[in-house]
């Protein structure tokens, strides 16, 4: 006799069972393998300092600083805006963004002073809450005392620079793609490794253990500069697509929406790379 089917209660329960053998043997491998225990630890420490949640307000920051740089671009692009020339209909972030500032820029040619004024202070302003959070949130990941901003002019500045060369790199990026399939894989290459080296010297201006190895935040680097790579090609088949359809189907909710999303994945990358430098320091420069 065949033997009788099981019941989705038992396949559920011996699914489960797998799953916590899994478990457990990936736990008791963590003392023979430092890879999985640097995966482990980094796992422990966003969910101790609560990860989720300060990525969700350093994304709100994050979304906030658009806005104001938005205005202070259109300020610019006022300056130099040729009404006649036609607009972009390219179905990606850029394009639609594009279009939307170059089309906002030649409506407020006339106010063109009046933007560049407005939006350049409150960018200030909100780069500075921005640069703020981010340092908070490093200093809890860290386990570090909370404390203020020092020198906020030298810190709003460098958070600026690091923002206008992180644009910078990914427009470079984008053109070169389109220019030829080629030279779009080194520039991504080249702009990981950019981006990477970038993060390592803004991670040494933010809080971080006192008795750091000179390599304890190259992992965290590292991690920054790939995800960062991957989440922009994300950006390009697929955010771009859902931002034109978001903002078609749904209006301004949609867009801020998309928006939104976008910059919590960079918050994420940002806030994990510190917990990958935390636990890649204890369970190599600090064992046990």
């Amino acid at each position: 006799m065949s033997a009788p089917p099981k019941s989705p209660t038992g396949r559920l329960g011996e699914a489960r069972e797998r799953v916590y053998a899994t478990r457990d043997r990936v736990i008791s491998s963590r003392s023979r393998y430092h890879q999985v225990d640097v995966a482990l630890r980094t796992w422990e420490r966003d969910v101790e300092a609560g990860g989720s949640l300060m990525a969700a307000a350093l994304a709100f920051r994050l979304f906030l600083w658009t806005l104001p740089a938005a205005l202070f671009s259109v300020g610019l692009l006022g300056f130099t805006i040729d009404e006649s020339d036609p607009g972009t209909d390219s179905p990606s972030i850029r394009g639609y963004t594009m279009a939307t500032v170059e089309q906002a820029a030649a409506q407020a040619h006339r106010s063109r002073w009046l933007l560049v004024i407005v939006g350049g202070f409150l960018m200030l302003y909100v780069s500075y809450t921005l640069t703020k959070t981010v340092v908070v949130a490093t200093a809890l990941i860290w386990n570090r005392p909370l404390r203020s901003v020092h020198r906020p002019l030298r810190a709003v500045s460098v958070m600026l620079a690091a923002m206008t060369a992180a644009i910078a790199l990914a427009a470079m990026g984008s053109f070169l793609r389109n220019v030829s399939p080629g030279l779009g894989l080194v520039a991504t290459v080249f702009t990981a490794g950019l981006w990477g080296v970038m993060w390592w010297v803004v991670s040494y201006l933010l809080p971080h253990a006192d008795d750091l190895p000179w390599w304890g935040l190259i992992p965290g680097a590292v991690f920054l500069g790939i995800g960062t790579q991957l989440l922009h090609l994300a950006t390009v088949y697929y955010f771009g697509v859902k931002l034109s359809n978001a903002s078609e189907l749904y209006g301004p909710l949609g867009v801020a929406a998309t928006l939104l999303l976008w910059a919590y994945i960079i918050s994420r990358l940002v806030l994990t790379s510190a917990s990958i430098n935390v636990a890649a320091v204890r369970s190599y420069h600090h064992p046990g």
